[in-house]
């Protein structure tokens, strides 16, 4: 495996803080005892029968990786973007926000792949962050490659192709439950090319939203989420009960019942390109605010 380091400040990229509060379910927390325990908390992902593991020390994020994922970190963590900008540039337009921007410091936007990432929020519907995770996992075990690199083994998510071959039935049996559905026929959507995610990057958001959405289960809170955390669309605006809470306790004004009318209101007022910032660190101060009390 390649190994090095990136120099970047916990102010910058807080990987636990990035990795752990639920964006992104293709990202697994190394156990205790492996091969690579005892030199800090490491996180690694999964692309192509290649293995990307991060962790931190001091102002340096290093890695090891083969297949030269490690070209992939600042793709994956938007490294081009800063976060004290961006952040400079939401603060002051409000107390809730402002709260939300000092209790997550070093909170960036995840990019996954597209397939895995799209998958995940499929099986979210309902679903509390566990539980997607545990069906994620169910998923990459039954169908999904083992990748094997100095004597450990990692877990990978299944491509289309692999996917494919499982049944409703199948998915059921894993407590996927009607979302089974979802996943059986987007896949066949997806092999059939009626939606192409490589086109979907080049699209404007508004296109990409609505194309994303021709896959079936796919509704507005899922594309957002999957154009915010597999395409980098950073104009997405996710709209899920929690946000929808947060909206009519703290901004009231700018609630909607239409989905685009209310995410135009908060683009208007964030930006298009820190809106998603803004949800993302809304989105969890709330939640964890409100699950808390």
């Amino acid at each position: 495996m390649k190994e090095g380091y990136l120099n970047i400040s916990r102010d910058e990229l807080d990987l636990e803080t990035t990795l752990e509060v639920g964006q992104t379910f293709s990202w697994y927390r190394l156990s205790e005892g492996t091969l690579y325990s005892g030199e800090g908390d490491k996180y690694f992902t999964t692309s192509k029968g290649n293995v990307l593991i991060l962790w931190q020390k001091d102002d340096r994020l290093f890695y090891k990786a083969t297949g030269g994922m490690e070209k992939q970190i600042e793709e994956r963590f938007h490294l081009y973007d800063s976060i004290t900008d961006i952040k400079e540039d939401l603060r002051g337009k409000d107390d809730i926000l402002d709260r939300a921007l000092d209790k997550y410091t070093g909170m960036r936007l995840i990019k996954d792949d597209f397939f895995p990432c799209l998958i995940s929020y499929l099986c979210s519907p309902q679903m509390r962050i566990p539980r997607i995770k545990k069906m994620f996992n169910g998923i990459a075990e039954r169908f999904g490659d083992k990748i094997k690199v100095g004597g450990e083994t990692f877990l990978q998510f299944p491509n289309v192709k692999q996917l494919s071959k499982a049944s409703e039935e199948d998915l059921r049996d894993l407590g996927i439950g009607y979302r089974a559905k979802y996943i059986v026929k987007t896949v066949e959507q997806i092999l059939k090319g009626i939606v192409e995610p490589k086109n979907l990057v080049e699209m404007e958001y508004r296109e990409a939203h609505n194309e994303i959405k021709k896959l079936f289960g796919v509704g507005n809170k899922v594309a957002d989420c999957v154009l915010l955390f597999g395409v980098g669309k950073l104009e997405a605006f996710p709209v899920d009960t929690w946000i929808k809470k947060a909206v009519k306790r703290y901004y009231p004004e700018k609630y909607d019942k239409n989905y685009f009318r209310l995410g135009d209101n908060f683009r208007d007022y964030f930006g298009e390109k820190k809106v998603g910032y803004a949800q993302e660190y809304l989105f969890h101060f709330i939640r964890n605010q409100e699950s808390s009390s």
